[in-house]
């Protein structure tokens, strides 16, 4: 990069220096600035570190000393362990140009805005400057533009849903349990009911009343913080290892921020919600307490009802929360479902670095996996062996950025780089398709002739071939990887009209994978046989007849005998690839899955405890229905009559908030619609019977109430 990288970004080195200015321009001394992650592994973070040299292979293995280490934070952009100077006019790994060129588009820019600045007017200027670039310069720049995106929200769009979704559970679930604390402490107030009326008697003012009650909840809630954060404490290990990596955040843990932000909560939660309860206690007439006997009465109508809406807005919290954990689960049982178009079973991938200096050119590299591969297959336990730039699944994100590719077929105009339809590219080694049971529907498979010095041949998906030739049959059929500005470059430089256009022939239609991730429709994609391409780094996939995992040793000391400078970077099961593909939906699911049982099991606890306390208030009632000759079934369905109409409320309300969430839960949910039937049926039918066990409890309690002692203790 360029030596303003790190003033841009606003970053100190932990350790040394970054960049200077003259090394932006060819000739200097090759240096290097490390991350902390690399000085804690290659140096073992040896404090002089500084002026140690770093032999890079890949880059014609010369020596770089190593001038500056970055702290723990900082390794942008896509987990860099080492920084190069962008004036080292030897920094063109597998064939690109240096810097002082025109030829390379692809770089990325950092720019800080200047203050009152935003992106849209950062947008239209850049959108000037391209127009200029390309008008002085129309053989490399014609076409080419920039796009300004906040660097912020480029680095969290991924996870920015599915954290607020999170976020959102987190509270509503202390929703839940301040109302249950609310409500308990209302049945508390009540039956204190007496005492606070003598004490109002004897000239105590309702506003001390008030406080008293008050600093119990606050008592309670900063209690309850407290050992919220003794649990965070405990859980935060968990937290670190989870199979998701948020974007460029330190490992999580306790701090200044999250003490601040739990006392707030804390405190807060323990001041409104006590609310309800001062105010009843401060509001108690004297004359009414006294009459009250020392076993307690029934409860007036207005606290009766303020206990049941509390209750009511916990069950449509509750019902909320399980609807959308209930859809998340739907979503991601589909996902895991989606049919890829290969079978994964049994697929061991490895991915293998050829950028070393001894692989230097096209050949070299291909020659590598044309001696590996039989030496591979003929490895007992081994039924295929072949290979690919990127195996699908294992490497979404490169799928997509690092291989796509603008078609035109044969007989259309070609048109500029942004109104040109681009596929998914990808080189595979012949018997690709075979060894990971991909069908090919039409023509034939890549064949040894299909190499360099030979007519370009590609094989197309279903879907690609659908999309270019509507009703017809792709084979034979030629298309271009070029634009219009491409054209207008060649065209220039001279040369035959077939080496201007590249055409290249469809001999072949397999069916549709699923390549650069599970969700969304099947990509169209584009598959070129890999001895017509210029490839460094590929992954050699092994269908084994048994545990893939157990030949991963014996694939690499396969990889080392052919040639000690090939590196493998990573074995893999390809079923363990497609499992971290889905790591983050799967992880979203089970947090939300985990607050949605706890607001649950919360509702019902708050259910239970008014129908508890509704049952000790109404036991003369009861009695005397008893006396009269009321049944067990009477009375139990006196009590679960009531719980049931206080659930009833609580789902209606509840399917409002569903409503309302609905449209976060869609960007989240693949195959499943944010009101699907059967997920909200399962959630409603969960909750009903979660909050009916916790109703029968009470009741069963209100059937066994002696209408003698209940009249005996009047």
């Amino acid at each position: 990069m360029s030596a303003s990288f790190f003033r841009v970004l606003g970053v100190h080195p932990l350790l040394g220096r970054v960049f200077e200015d003259y090394e932006d321009d060819p000739g200097h001394a090759l240096t290097t600035v490390v991350s902390h992650a690399f000085w804690l592994r290659h140096f073992n973070g040896d404090p002089h570190v500084l002026g140690k040299p770093v032999t890079l292979d890949s880059y014609h293995r010369r020596t770089y000393t190593v001038v500056g280490v970055m702290p723990a934070r900082f390794d942008m952009p896509d987990r860099a362990d080492l920084w190069l100077p962008m004036g080292d006019a030897e920094v063109r790994p597998n064939g690109h140009a240096g810097a002082g060129t025109r030829c390379c588009p692809w770089l990325q820019v950092f720019a800080r805005l200047q203050p009152g600045v935003t992106a849209r007017q950062a947008q239209a200027e850049m959108d000037l400057i391209a127009a200029r670039i390309a008008q002085a310069h129309p053989d490399v720049n014609l076409g080419n533009g920039a796009l300004v995106v906040m660097l912020q929200a480029h680095m969290v769009e991924e996870v920015k849903t599915a954290l607020l979704l999170l976020f959102g559970a987190v509270g509503c679930v202390l929703l839940i349990a301040c109302v249950n604390v609310a409500n308990l402490q209302l049945a508390k107030a009540a039956a204190r009911s007496r005492d606070i009326g003598i004490r109002i008697a004897l000239g105590a003012a309702g506003w001390r009343i008030a406080r008293q009650l008050l600093i119990e909840n606050l008592l309670l809630s900063i209690g309850g913080g407290i050992f919220g954060l003794l649990l965070a404490t405990w859980a935060i290990g968990l937290a670190n290892v989870l199979p998701i990596r948020l974007p460029h955040a330190e490992p999580i843990r306790i701090d200044l921020a999250v003490l601040a932000f739990s006392t707030i909560v804390s405190v807060s939660s323990g001041l409104a919600f006590g609310m309800a309860p001062a105010w009843h206690a401060s509001h108690v007439r004297p004359q009414d307490a006294l009459k009250l006997s020392s076993t307690g009465a029934s409860a007036n109508r207005v606290q009766a009802r303020m206990r049941a809406a509390l209750v009511v807005s916990e069950v449509a919290v509750a019902l909320t929360l399980l609807a959308g954990a209930s859809l998340l689960v739907r979503s991601l049982v589909r996902l895991e479902h989606v049919n890829l178009g290969f079978r994964p079973e049994r697929l061991l991938v490895a991915d293998i670095d050829t950028t070393s200096t001894a692989f230097d050119g096209p050949g070299p590299s291909q020659t590598f996996f044309d001696q590996l591969t039989p030496r591979v297959a003929s490895i007992p336990g081994v039924r295929a062996v072949t290979g690919n730039l990127a195996a699908p699944m294992t490497d979404a994100e490169a799928s997509v950025r690092g291989f796509e590719t603008p078609v035109t077929r044969e007989g259309q105009p070609f048109r500029s780089g942004a109104e040109t339809p681009h596929v998914d590219r990808t080189a595979v080694m012949p018997g690709y398709f075979q060894a990971l049971e991909i069908p090919l529907l039409r023509g034939r498979d890549f064949t040894s002739d299909d190499r360099e010095g030979r007519p370009y041949v590609a094989i197309v998906s279903a879907t690609m071939a659908s999309q270019l030739w509507p009703g017809e049959n792709p084979i034979g059929k030629r298309l271009s990887p070029m634009t219009r500005e491409d054209i207008e470059r060649r065209r220039g430089l001279g040369g035959s009209p077939e080496s201007i256009y590249v055409w290249t022939e469809v001999v072949g239609v397999v069916a549709d994978v699923r390549h650069a991730g599970l969700a969304g429709a099947s990509r169209p994609l584009l598959y070129v046989p890999y001895r017509q391409t210029n490839w460094h780094n590929a992954q050699l996939i092994v269908r084994t007849s048994g545990d893939p995992l157990a030949l991963a040793a014996t694939v690499r000391a396969e990889v080392g005998a052919v040639n000690r400078n090939a590196i493998v970077t990573r074995v893999q099961t390809m079923e363990a690839a497609i499992g971290d593909s889905i790591a983050r939906p799967r992880m979203a699911t089970l947090l939300v899955g985990a607050f949605s049982t706890v607001g649950v099991l919360l509702a019902a606890l708050g259910l239970y405890g008014i129908m508890a306390h509704g049952v000790v208030q109404r036991t003369r009632e009861i009695g005397i229905r008893v006396a009269l000759g009321a049944t067990h079934g009477d009375v139990s369905w006196l009590i679960l009559r009531q719980g049931f109409i206080v659930t009833l409320a609580g789902i209606l309300i509840g399917l409002l908030g569903v409503t309302l969430t609905a449209r976060v839960l869609g960007t989240l949910l693949y195959a499943t619609s944010p009101v699907d039937p059967l997920a909200l049926a399962i959630a409603i039918l969960l909750l009903m019977a979660a909050a009916l066990s916790a109703a029968y409890i009470p009741a069963r309690r209100a059937t066994g109430v002696d209408p003698i002692v209940a009249l005996r203790d009047e």
